[in-house]
């Protein structure tokens, strides 16, 4: 249901509260006949009677309507720090693949980038190793 169609069964539902309980009112109170004059005081405690009925359901529906406002609130809270979180990882993302690729002196245009530092990884390990033992049997002779 959108807010439409609730405002219009809202005022709808007032209205044929206030008719009912209009008729009611004066066919109870009062003898009803055309030809004789309207006694005010009954419709003072008439008007009395529906239009604090009626402020009593603006006051439940009021509750109602923020209750619902404070959980709307809630979750785009929520929505909102998951996109900043999000956004904010992405950015760090970002900022890691410049500095590789900046730092390793990579340019795969747009392309993975793992597996250039994995190569260029294993070449620096083999040139270590090689380097290493290299040195030891210079050493060893």
């Amino acid at each position: 249901m959108n807010k439409k169609q609730f405002k219009n069964i809202t005022i709808y539902g007032i209205i044929i509260i206030l008719v009912i309980t209009a008729i009611l009112f004066l066919f109870k109170a009062t003898e009803v006949s055309f030809s004789s004059a309207l006694d005010t005081g009954i419709l003072s405690d008439y008007s009395a009677f529906a239009f604090g009925f009626i402020g009593i359901l603006l006051t439940v529906l009021n509750l109602l309507l923020a209750i619902q406002n404070f959980n709307f609130q809630e979750n785009s809270f929520e929505k909102q720090k998951f996109e900043s979180h999000f956004f904010t990882l992405l950015q760090i993302y970002r900022d890691n693949y410049n500095n590789a690729q900046s730092l390793f002196g990579l340019n795969n245009d747009g392309k993975d980038l793992f597996p250039d530092f994995y190569n260029k990884f294993i070449n620096i390990q083999l040139n270590a190793t090689t380097s290493f033992y290299l040195y030891k049997n210079i050493r060893t002779n």
